[in-house]
């Protein structure tokens, strides 16, 4: 009885076991149970193969797509450091004129204020020598206060 009733179980799951797998269940009640195991395991590992592909594929094409942004973003980068440099060359080379500019007004400047100095001195020590004499005359009666 009891190797009655284990074969009868296990001709059940087995029944399952085959026509659940198989889409068709004629097919399923013709092969041999193992047989059935064995194309499912193959077409499982096709699957897998196929969805491996794809995601190869995928991965592929998104590594693809952020090199060309990255390069994108290099060549943005570049262009953007290259009109800095441009900008920055710009503003030196009006620096240096501007300082050139600068020593030469300052040299003028300074030779403005020596013609200047010369011509004051000159026309002070005039001044001052007639306004000593003056002074002379007028120096003797009076005190200064300052």
């Amino acid at each position: 009885t009891n190797n009655s009733l284990y074969e009868n179980y296990r001709c059940q799951k087995l029944a399952a076991v085959t026509s659940v797998s198989l889409d068709s269940k004629v097919a399923a009640s013709n092969r041999n149970p193992l047989a059935q195991f064995e194309i499912e395991k193959r077409s499982h590992q096709e699957a897998l193969k196929s969805m491996m592909a794809d995601l190869e594929k995928t991965l592929e094409e998104r590594v693809k797509e952020n090199m060309e942004g990255m390069e994108n973003h290099k060549k943005e980068m570049q262009t953007r450091h290259e009109a800095a440099q441009r900008h920055i060359e710009k503003i030196r080379t009006e620096l240096d004129g501007k300082k050139k500019e600068l020593a030469e007004q300052m040299k003028l400047l300074e030779e403005l204020q020596l013609s200047t100095n010369i011509t004051v001195n000159n026309s002070t020590t005039s001044l001052n020598s007639t306004k000593d004499k003056s002074h002379s005359k007028k120096s003797k009666g009076t005190k200064k206060l300052f």
